[in-house]
């Protein structure tokens, strides 16, 4: 939610007297309205409702208030049981009724036909709740402000038996979303998440095995991995505001939308590589008016943003299905928080990265906001809505869910080939685990996808398949120059390809772009820096990116002397 919109939220806060609605709170288990499809002349007392801008689609109220209020992250899982986190402690004001923690609630039966529906609370006593993510079936992880916590569920009954924190920050700073959030787990099988920028506060980030890393006063928000079980704590990114959300496509790309620029519009869909920095800097200004601020990539170093966004995105999300057509399969979706709308985003190439342009997928009235994304198991899309202008919990929320045209259509598609990830990694994973089964030559066969390739792929690797090496082998002659460059990306981050030379041969053999930046990150020697080093004429800031990461250390300190005294302005 947009900073510099602060004072006047506050100011209509004063109007409505820091009123809070009243309202009873759900028990651990409750019976629940009964979903309600919304049309226009059928509004349900919400007044007017979202519209969805692709013919055909339906538009449901899953659930209101008093059932739900102020949601933040959803998640959907394999039995299509609605996960979400329900926020009571953000900007919290006295006369507040709600509890005085935050929950996560589980919408049991909301999705399948079986008619009987109840909400449970999985977990709670946690505060500052943002983003939500499913490690398993069992297991729920939350972004707070503060930490990223595991609740787990070891007996099955759906109510979280331990609580566990894999990260936690520290730091004086207390406001409750310029921390921690944009919680995403990758197909590598890491946490990815973001801390902001912290109103330039430093702060402290900890992994579960004591590794820290310190975020300097004044700096800016920072982007991190680590493993599921909170162990291994890296930086990958800097310079950022706040990344509320952040997905993967298809290939393994990391894509985050920014929320926001204060008072330097628009807000950013940014690409998120290793060692990428994104423009901002704390110590320039928070308004980001200063000319040594970057939000375009127009100074050296920095990196562009894929697309301009609506005000205030909270939510991103890819969609790989084909239930709404070609205008949404393979697009990123991303909600506007400050503009009412939900947006699409199909990604064309540039250099070594993307470039976008923003087409309103859901246009709702002035009391729909629009927060969280997940899909469910039939390709339905889930919303989150926080329902007010208002910054502080208010009693207000609801849930929507959106399906297509295509949405009954029955298709008999191999589960490999499925326009669902989470399907494809299901059968991936199966077939992996099949010791009769041959993974290469399902990867050879020209019946599988390429997005069924990279599931192959990934699972491989997850499982430490004895064919993987094979299997990279073959992707790295694929046609599609994603595959490749995944092959690459997976090589240099897994340590399973250490020789240079390797990666020499495939920048000077391989015309991709996309490539090309993956295997600069396996170079380290001064003769492999003076092969690269002429990148820096070709204007691919992402290139300049990956080779600043890797050469960019104290070791490097001679050669990078001398080469600081080139001729070409382009490489000083």
């Amino acid at each position: 939610m947009s900073y510099k919109a602060i004072g006047v939220h506050y100011l209509i806060l004063l109007f409505w007297g820091f009123a809070a609605s009243c309202y009873q709170t759900p028990t651990p288990e409750v019976s629940a309205q009964p979903p309600v499809v919304a049309s226009a002349d059928q509004s349900h007392g919400l007044g007017r409702i979202p519209e969805v801008l692709i013919d055909g689609s339906e538009l449901t109220l899953i659930a209101r208030e008093p059932d739900i209020v102020t949601p933040t992250g959803i998640a959907v899982d394999e039995m299509d049981r609605i996960w979400v986190i329900e926020n009571h402690t953000h900007l919290r004001q006295d006369n507040y009724l709600g509890p005085t923690v935050d929950r996560l609630l589980v919408l049991d039966g909301y999705i399948n036909d079986s008619g009987q529906k109840r909400i449970v609370e999985f977990a709670t006593d946690f505060t500052d709740g943002m983003s939500l993510a499913l490690r398993e079936p069992g297991r729920a992880l939350i972004a707070t402000r503060a930490s990223i916590i595991e609740f787990a569920d070891l007996d099955g009954d759906l109510l979280a038996d331990s609580q566990d924190t894999l990260i936690s920050l520290e730091t004086e700073e207390q406001f409750p979303h310029n921390g921690m959030s944009g919680l995403v787990i990758g197909p590598d099988r890491k946490i990815y998440f973001q801390c902001g920028e912290n109103f330039g506060s430093e702060y402290t980030i900890s992994g579960s095995d004591g590794i820290s890393i310190l975020g300097k006063e004044r700096e800016g928000g920072s982007l991190y991995r680590c493993d599921l079980d909170g162990s291994n704590l890296e930086r990958i990114g800097t310079a950022i505001w706040n990344c509320f959300s952040m997905t993967f496509d298809d290939f393994g790309n990391l894509f985050a939308v920014e929320n926001d620029p204060d008072g330097m519009p628009p807000c950013r869909l940014l690409h998120i590589v290793n060692g990428g920095n994104y423009g901002f800097q704390f110590q320039h200004g928070r308004d980001g008016l200063s000319p040594l601020t970057s939000w375009f990539g127009q100074i050296p170093g920095t990196l562009p943003m894929v697309a301009g966004t609506g005000e205030a995105p909270s939510g991103l999300l890819h969609y790989g299905l084909g239930h709404f057509g070609n205008s949404l399969k393979g697009t990123l979706l991303a909600t506007a928080w400050g503009d009412s709308v939900v947006q699409s985003f199909q990604l064309n190439s540039r250099g070594s990265s993307f470039i976008s342009e923003a087409k309103t997928f859901i246009k709702g009235p002035r009391n729909f906001f629009p927060v969280g994304l997940a899909i469910d198991s039939k390709g339905g899309i889930l919303l989150t809505d926080w329902a007010s202008i208002s910054y502080a919990v208010h009693g207000k929320g609801r849930i929507w869910r959106i399906t297509g045209p295509g949405f009954d259509n029955k298709q008999n598609i191999k589960p490999l080939n499925s326009g669902d990830r989470r399907i494809r990694a299901q059968a991936a994973e199966k077939m992996i685990k099949n010791s009769s089964s041959k993974p290469l030559s399902q990867f050879s066969s020209k019946d599988i996808t390429d997005e069924g390739k990279m599931s192959l792929l990934m699972a491989a690797l997850n499982y430490d398949h004895v064919e993987l090496d094979g299997l990279l082998d073959l992707a790295l002659k694929e046609k599609n120059e994603l595959v490749r460059s995944a092959a690459v990306r997976i090589l240099v981050d897994n340590s399973l390809e250490n020789k240079e030379e390797f990666y020499v041969n495939i920048i000077e053999s391989d015309e991709s772009p996309y490539v090309i930046r993956e295997a600069i990150y396996g170079l380290f020697s001064e003769s492999s820096f003076n092969k690269v080093v002429k990148f820096f004429e070709q204007d691919d800031p992402f290139i300049n990116t990956a080779i600043i990461k890797t050469f960019g250390k104290p070791n490097n300190y001679s050669f990078l002397i001398e080469n600081s005294k080139s001729n070409n302005p382009d490489i000083r």
